[in-house]
């Protein structure tokens, strides 16, 4: 059954994606049911053309029983959910039954958040982002305002993108208020526009400062996708920010005009193609990296056994997504887990990397024929994959183009191409300013090898 014919059940939180999410599948002609989280939601939203129910947070089982009741088939998690206290939540049997199980989880979003995914999985209803619903929803890479950000905000960008990553490993929070290089605040449990607020009073003289918006590292954007709306922008100028800068996509289509001359064509809207192969890898059991592992695991299969899905980007031909291919595995793993069918881990792999293949080369080619470039290189992690390899190969010959890659051994690691590029860069004349920050990873008495 296609996508948009599947019941959608609506989780809804605060803000405004609730109702731009139900007006999209009035549009496209989906059906749906609401649950609107009490303290949370807008009421004013929900009329009696809207079918919903009201619960507390607490209430997880009447939830469940109600989208069953409903018969819906996946589940969207959409706007702002404010941590209740203990008091406040008076869980029913089910969600007390769910806290019991998570234990220590609890201290951190991320960790509820996969585990409530599990939960609502166990009953037979498939969790997807609000991404793979409304496929327009995502940023683009770029500047996406008439404004550009000037030196001292891209040194600000590059302090905030430092800090908000490490603070998203910690799982406190996605954003951070950087002026002159200087942290002013980063966010705990008040939420992005309560942290700009409370930046407005810290700001120096001088250049305004950034915010910056990062996913966390270990963050599952189906049910926790960063979010920036008309409020966030509104309280950054009224607290005298120059700008926003948020997380893009991570897998790129680049037009390289020379060494340090480089124009985005595509890119992912949520996970980097390398990344969903780890992913992949570890619901089956593989290592990490798993990029090799699944290669080699995808040889022992000609696959056709599965059948897992292909992202279409309405408006942006080449750009990608990948969040929904590894949904799909998970839930076939998961599914297979819960009623004891046998899964066949070469085939998956194999079907996996066939989709993998399907979603890069086709866009690489249109990439070719829109650019007019003859000369296509293909790097990094993802580059090894010997089914990517061999399509590249193929295509390339079949319309003409040169293809470069580099040999297996310089795939694994990216060293060789930062210091190739560092040595342009410098040629160009780029340089480093003191806000550039520099960690050691590894003891000084470890072997070099």
């Amino acid at each position: 059954m296609e996508a948009k014919n599947k019941k959608l059940g609506i989780i809804a939180g605060g803000g405004t994606l609730p109702r731009s999410l139900i007006e999209h599948c009035r549009k496209t002609g989906r059906d749906f049911f609401v649950i609107a989280v009490e303290g949370n939601a807008d009421p004013a939203l929900f009329t009696e053309n809207v079918p919903h129910m009201w619960i507390r947070i607490g209430q997880a089982g009447s939830g469940f029983k109600r989208f069953r009741d409903e018969k819906v088939e996946e589940v969207v998690m959409i706007g702002t959910i404010r941590r209740p206290s203990f008091k406040e939540l008076i869980p029913d049997m089910r969600t007390t039954a769910f806290f019991a199980k998570i234990g220590a989880k609890a201290l951190g979003d991320d960790g509820i958040l996969r585990a409530l995914i599990k939960e609502i999985e166990s009953e037979n209803m498939r969790v997807v982002g609000i991404h793979e619903v409304m496929s327009n929803i995502l940023v683009k890479s770029g500047v996406l305002g008439k404004v550009k950000p000037g030196k001292e905000d891209l040194i600000d960008i590059r302090r905030g993108v430092q800090t908000a990553f490490e603070l998203g490993k910690l799982d406190i929070g996605q954003s951070v208020v950087v002026q002159q290089g200087l942290v002013l605040g980063v966010e705990a449990i008040e939420g992005t526009d309560e942290l700009i607020k409370r930046c407005g009073g810290y700001k120096r003289k001088g250049s305004g400062g950034v915010l910056v918006k990062l996913r966390k590292p270990r963050q599952d954007m189906r049910i926790d996708l960063p979010t920036i709306g008309a409020r966030t922008v509104e309280n950054a100028k009224a607290s005298g920010l120059n700008g926003l800068a948020v997380h893009a996509g991570n897998t790129l289509i680049v037009d390289v005009r020379d060494y340090t001359d480089f124009a985005l064509l595509g890119a992912t809207r949520d996970d980097a193609a390398g990344e969903c192969f780890d992913k992949a890898a570890r619901v089956l059991g593989l290592p990490y990296p798993g990029g090799a592992a699944m290669d080699k695991l995808a040889h022992e299969s000609e696959g056709g056994v599965y059948e897992l899905p292909r992202a279409k980007i309405d408006g942006c031909p080449l750009d990608m997504s990948f969040s929904g291919l590894k949904t799909a595995v998970v839930n076939l793993a998961h599914n297979a887990e819960q009623t004891g069918k046998q899964l066949d881990r070469a085939a998956l792999a194999r079907d996996f990397t066939q989709a993998v293949v399907d979603e890069l080369v086709p866009r690489a080619m249109l990439a070719m024929q829109q650019s007019g470039r003859k000369v296509l290189v293909a790097a990094g992690g993802v580059a090894a994959n010997s089914f990517i390899r061999a399509e590249l190969e193929k295509e390339c010959r079949k319309h003409g183009y040169r293809l470069y890659m580099p040999p297996l051994k310089l795939c694994g690691d990216n060293g060789a191409m930062i210091g190739a590029q560092g040595y342009y860069e410098y040629l160009a004349g780029a340089r480093a300013d003191w806000a550039l920050n520099a960690y050691a990873t590894r003891d000084i008495d470890d072997p070099i090898v």
